[in-house]
């Protein structure tokens, strides 16, 4: 049997509001066989270090596993901390700590999963100049051995970069790359509520961290490794984009 494991970073202010979040998952329709919950020593988003609540060390959550990262890779860190704790072919779905699961989330994903290990699966996904991307909030889901070569990917070009704080980016462009298509699941009822608020990105004290302005800066930079006709067909989606906006149709 194929393990599910579920990984989720955290920050110092959210470490101790984690319950609902990890209850949710354990209490859903397919619970995992383990849960990452991912750190580093010191959070230099936030400027601080972390304080275990008791809960994750009185023995009440027996599946979840609290993993010390080797360095802060800001919210990519609940990939690319949780990569060196799997040790072998499994189903890896990344969730957020902010947000209440519905119970169906994990067992959907991974019924998806199961089916297909050459794709990628989440319930929500868009297109950033042309290169599929997922929202981690909504789950993505991973066959890990299309992961292969991620943290090599990650050294080069996300480390000491702001790219680490928009996993979502980067890991639709690894995917893409790797030729591991990214699926979107349809789900009838909202997939999570949220608990806590979702600002990190947006604090004031950082403004050239949000998302588009990062995007921006680093995108190009990624697909200009691709080659000529992987850029091509990017540049080709992007043009159809805008002529379908300017003409008032959604693609």
């Amino acid at each position: 049997m194929i393990p599910i494991v579920v990984s989720i970073a955290t920050v110092p202010s959210r470490i101790g509001k984690l319950q609902p979040t990890l209850d949710s998952l354990l209490a859903g329709d397919l619970v995992p066989t383990r849960i990452l919950l991912v750190h580093p020593e010191f959070c230099a988003w936030e400027q601080s270090g972390y304080v275990v609540p008791d809960f994750l060390v009185n023995g009440a959550y027996a599946r979840v596993e609290h993993v010390i990262a080797s360095r802060d890779w800001g919210s990519s860190t609940k990939i690319l901390g949780s990569i060196p704790r799997i040790q072998e072919p499994s189903y890896l779905v990344i969730a957020d700590d902010d947000v209440i699961y519905s119970p169906w989330f994990l067992k959907n994903l991974i019924a998806a999963q199961r089916k297909n290990h050459g794709s990628s699966f989440s319930y929500h996904t868009y297109r950033e100049h042309g290169v599929p991307v997922a929202t981690g909030c909504d789950g993505v889901s991973f066959y890990t051995p299309n992961l292969d070569g991620i943290e090599e990917f990650a050294a080069k070009n996300i480390t000491d970069t702001k790219l680490m704080y928009h996993d979502d980016l980067w890991l639709g462009f690894f995917l893409y790359q790797k030729g591991v298509r990214l699926r979107r699941l349809r789900s009838p009822e909202p997939v999570y509520t949220q608990v806590l608020p979702n600002n990190i990105l947006s604090a004031p004290k950082e403004p050239v961290s949000a998302r588009h302005v990062i995007t921006e800066q680093h995108l190009p930079r990624l697909i200009q490794q691709l080659g000529w006709v992987s850029r091509a067909q990017l540049s080709f989606w992007a043009l159809h984009k805008r002529v379908a906006n300017k003409l008032g149709f959604a693609i």
